[in-house]
């Protein structure tokens, strides 16, 4: 059975007790790349990215996949919509870790959800490799920003400034939040203020104006430079560094 969610490069299947990634040629070439990267042992021997071999033509059960990979099993499974807030602010902070480490590498992420993150006790694992592609090392844009925003930084932002639960959001919202969604929620002064000015006003107003809206394609700007795209890309994984400590939730020392 098919366990990926809406991954047109591959799926997900467990059979006979095996996890396995069945790739097809959409997704192939970014993924073999990605293998024989420094980055892919680096993140798999720091224990944040699962473990992973490709399996030999001679054992695929899946004949018409072009590559087909075998996951460790992690010993047990939980959704986002499963999690407290403090697990989404982790799962969140390795996705960040991520992204970021892999611009040394001239790779990226195509995108960033928390579904991409399952827990190996209380350690946050990577475990979707079809999330990695290589990038034009001039190209000064995360495509997943936007999704990042919705699934981590705007539900952990309501969880902590109104106590909405993460599941009640993340169970009605499989996709996260719009700023709009909570643009409605916020108080006229508290828009004019940080993180709310940032992550719902301003995405807010350009929504309303139509200045956000796209025609569903991408047309890259490149930068004049790598090391401008570089700049830039560093710029913003701070900047969303920042808001998501600013999001981290309280400790609370509870005793029985």
């Amino acid at each position: 059975m098919a366990t990926s969610f809406r991954d047109p490069a591959g799926h997900v299947s467990q059979v006979d007790g095996r996890i396995l990634r069945f790739v097809n040629e959409t997704g192939e070439s970014d993924l073999r790349a990605f293998l024989n990267s420094p980055a892919a042992p680096r993140w798999t021997d720091a224990g944040c990215l699962v473990q992973t071999t490709v399996l030999p033509d001679t054992e695929l059960p899946q004949k018409d996949a072009a590559l087909v990979l075998e996951h460790e099993r992690v010993p047990f499974q939980s959704f986002p919509y499963e999690w407290p807030p403090e697990m989404l602010h982790a799962a969140a902070e390795l996705t960040l870790d991520l992204a970021q480490d892999l611009l040394k590498d001239d790779f990226g992420l195509k995108d960033a959800t928390p579904y991409n993150v399952l827990f190996h006790g209380p350690r946050p694992v990577f475990v979707d490799w079809l999330s990695f592609e290589r990038r034009d090392p001039c190209d000064p844009a995360w495509l997943a920003y936007a999704q990042f925003v919705r699934t981590f930084l705007l539900p952990l932002l309501v969880n902590k400034y109104f106590g909405v639960p993460v599941d009640q959001m993340l169970l009605a919202n499989r996709d996260g939040l719009e700023p709009e969604q909570v643009y409605r929620m916020t108080g006229a002064v508290r828009r004019m203020f940080p993180p709310f000015l940032s992550l719902v006003s301003l995405p807010s107003w350009l929504a309303t104006s139509g200045k956000a809206k796209a025609n569903g394609t991408y047309a890259p700007r490149l930068a004049g430079s790598q090391a401008k795209a570089r700049f830039i890309l560093d710029h913003l994984f701070k900047g969303l560094r920042r808001k998501l400590r600013s999001l981290e939730p309280q400790k609370t020392n509870k005793s029985a």
